[in-house]
């Protein structure tokens, strides 16, 4: 989430938080006598730097304590940025009826109306996210329910903007399919920009892409609106769908 800071905000929060393990060392050690005095002064408030900075904020379990203080202080979620972590449920919506329609058109032969394309009725499914967020990094594991694919973000950036959205995630993802059919790939990548909305409860909502089967003009792109049920994490194990169901039984596009 750091990417969401600017460069004078980052500045100063490493300056002013740095005056924390300086202070300390100076206070249990007093003023260096000497040059390797001051060196190991140095080192060692470095490594106390570094070991605050991440047990404050590089970690994303519940009670990490950068996440207690969003939770005392939820300004900080519209401030600096929302906190992500915890089970999303949504609903996706797919261009593959107009894919479909383009090759069923090229296999006949007797083409199609292009202006009839915008009308294609887009594929309805449900998707879950388990969305793992610290200050240093993002990861997002998702499941969807018209193939059990599991997909695992290899790549993800949270951003703030002073024009558009406040707030934007973007990710790239390998998806594996279970049981692919003619139309699927086993494996394949593709990628999201959602908007972040930190309302009550928060909303993400935007566009994806596939480069499923590409080469035969399979590829697909959608829609994604997720909204958060709970600040908890899955289980790595666990049906990522059916948990997320069991928070809530409906998707948001009704």
């Amino acid at each position: 989430m750091y990417n969401a800071l600017n460069a004078k905000s980052i500045a100063t929060m490493i300056l002013w938080s740095f005056v924390v393990p300086i202070v300390l060392v100076l206070w249990l050690g007093g003023l260096p006598d000497s040059l390797w005095s001051l060196i190991r002064l140095v080192g060692l408030a470095v490594s106390l730097y570094l070991a605050l900075l991440f047990a404050i904020f590089g970690t994303s379990h519940y009670w990490s304590p950068w996440r207690v203080i969003w939770r005392f202080v939820p300004a900080l979620n519209h401030w600096i940025y929302p906190d992500l972590n915890g089970i999303w449920f949504g609903s996706t919506q797919s261009n593959w009826p107009v894919v479909r329609e383009l090759r069923e058109a090229a296999a006949g032969g007797g083409g199609c109306d292009l202006s009839a394309l915008s009308e294609v009725e887009l594929l309805r499914g449900e998707i879950a996210l388990n969305v793992r967020a610290s200050f240093f990094s993002i990861s997002i594991r998702s499941r969807v329910g018209q193939t059990n694919a599991d997909s695992f973000s290899t790549f993800a950036v949270a951003e703030k903007c002073g024009c558009g959205p406040d707030f934007t995630i973007s990710y790239i993802y390998t998806q594996e399919v279970p049981q692919p059919q003619s139309s699927d790939e086993a494996t394949h990548i593709g990628a999201a920009i959602l908007e972040v909305t930190p309302c009550s409860p928060p909303v993400m909502e935007g566009h994806y892409w596939t480069r499923r089967k590409w080469r035969e003009g399979m590829n697909t792109a959608g829609l994604i609106g997720v909204e958060r049920l709970s600040d908890m994490h899955a289980g790595p194990t666990q049906n990522l769908l059916e948990f997320a169901k069991r928070l809530k039984d409906r998707p948001i596009w009704e």
